[in-house]
């Protein structure tokens, strides 16, 4: 993984892979998910935080959660 930069704007966080020369436009759902694995929290925890947050099915949670970290390891944001 190379070094990542993160900027954030108002809700949301562009992240610049300085290794890659790549930029990620990450939504505020998308941002709080990278900002709490970066704190080292698992999957477990997120989607018990999102719960808490917003009011969307546990099922829903979940798969949004494992496909956001999923995206964030292939892309080595994590």
């Amino acid at each position: 993984m190379g070094r990542v930069i993160c900027k954030r704007i108002l809700n949301d966080i562009i992240l610049y892979d300085e290794s890659k020369g790549d930029f990620y436009m990450l939504n505020e759902t998308s941002a709080k998910i990278w900002e709490w694995l970066k704190e080292g929290k698992g999957e477990s925890e997120i989607i018990r935080l999102l719960m808490d947050e917003y009011e969307v099915s546990e099922d829903q949670v979940r798969e949004d959660v494992s496909e956001v970290v999923r995206y964030f390891k292939e892309e080595e944001l994590v």
